[in-house]
């Protein structure tokens, strides 16, 4: 098999998929901004202090996963250590959420390290970005971007904003310690081929099991919405029977996607993090959905409900961003930890009770 097969096929299939469902899920909310989050912390990458590389400070840590155990907050930051190439790993460190929430800013340095890293052919152009993790098992699974070269490029040195490279949909399984067992990237099945699409990211897990519900993000055609599928973890595939079109952009958007991994609120409830791409100022703001536990939407917010704002989360390398990528429940808040403008990571929490007045049913 090529090592990212195409199939006009199955994208096809997506498109028509695609043209069937907007009326249908379109027009649910407006183009306001009600930010109800507060703002707990802010990490800068010089906070940070990487044990077991050569180099101890990165230039960016943003766009970070987060889990919860006990009062111990993990972070997942997406890191890197220079803009020549601007290259990507996942690191990992962690904060006393009790200590967040009662307004104490974390202490430096804050001690963290490297846990994914670039070392699979499709993976070796720019890294590894932007992961969304759950913990299953005993195990972390990170579902994360890897951007490869195309298959006629691999080994060409790296240009940023040339159109050569892949970004896949990755999966990595973890052990207890975060030691790597196994990685790979997902591809669509159907009518007895694959289709890896030139862009696949922004999923989240649903649920247990080697086969399971997934929130995901496939450009079809070059148009970037967002879908339902089961996932197979196991042979990291996903049929096209099973992809389902359920949340677009509005008028005033040029694209949308997920946020955050998702949590689960109660045993058919799961709460997962949005963002839209303004046509007119290119400002990510956010917003969040409920799913059951097959991913079909139920409630959404009426408006967007995290924006940036203020010279930490405006400026940055680039400016008007919060992105993703880790939400967690503690108690009855909320907790999202979000990347900053690409350079930094902002900690934003809200009580459940006061997002629950925000949403909308989707009937």
């Amino acid at each position: 098999m090529r090592l990212f097969p195409r199939s006009t096929r199955i994208e096809l299939k997506l498109y028509f998929k695609m043209l069937r469902n907007r009326r249908k899920y379109t027009g649910l909310r407006n183009s306001d901004v009600v930010d109800i989050f507060d703002r707990l912390a802010y990490i800068s990458p010089e906070m940070l202090n990487v044990v077991n590389w050569i180099r101890r400070k990165p230039v960016a840590a943003f766009n970070p996963a987060a889990v919860v155990s006990g009062r111990k907050l993990y972070v997942f930051p997406r890191i890197i250590f220079g803009y020549y190439h601007y290259a990507s790993v996942v690191g990992v460190f962690e904060l006393d959420i009790e200590e967040l929430l009662s307004g104490v800013k974390p202490s430096e340095p804050i001690d963290a390290r490297i846990v994914i890293y670039p070392t699979e052919t499709w993976e070796l152009a720019l890294g590894c970005e932007d992961p969304r993790v759950v913990i299953d098992n005993n195990m972390y699974i990170v579902l994360y971007t890897g951007v490869s070269f195309s298959e006629k490029n691999i080994g060409d040195k790296p240009h940023i904003g040339i159109s050569k490279l892949y970004s896949l949909q990755a999966i990595a399984f973890l052990d207890k310690d975060m030691n790597i067992l196994r990685k790979d990237y997902f591809k669509i099945s159907g009518y007895g081929r694959y289709h890896v699409p030139l862009v696949w990211k922004d999923s989240a897990l649903l649920g247990s099991g080697i086969k399971r519900p997934m929130l995901t993000r496939p450009m079809v055609f070059g148009e970037e919405i967002c879908w339902r599928c089961i996932a197979d973890l196991d042979k990291a595939t996903a049929h096209i029977d099973t992809f389902e079109p359920i949340f677009y952009n509005e008028s005033w958007e040029r694209k949308v996607g997920w946020s955050t991994n998702a949590v689960e609120l109660s045993s058919n409830e799961y709460l997962v993090g949005w963002h839209g791409v303004s046509k007119t100022d290119g400002i990510y703001r956010n917003g969040l959905m409920i799913v059951n536990r097959e991913g079909e939407p139920q409630m959404i917010s009426k408006y967007y409900l995290l924006a940036p704002r203020g010279l930490e989360e405006m400026y940055g390398d680039r400016p008007a961003v919060i992105f993703g990528d880790g939400l967690v429940k503690y108690k009855e808040k909320i907790i999202w930890v979000g990347g900053v403008s690409d350079h930094a990571i902002g900690i934003f929490a809200a009580d459940i009770e006061k997002i629950m007045e925000h949403m909308k049913d989707i009937k």
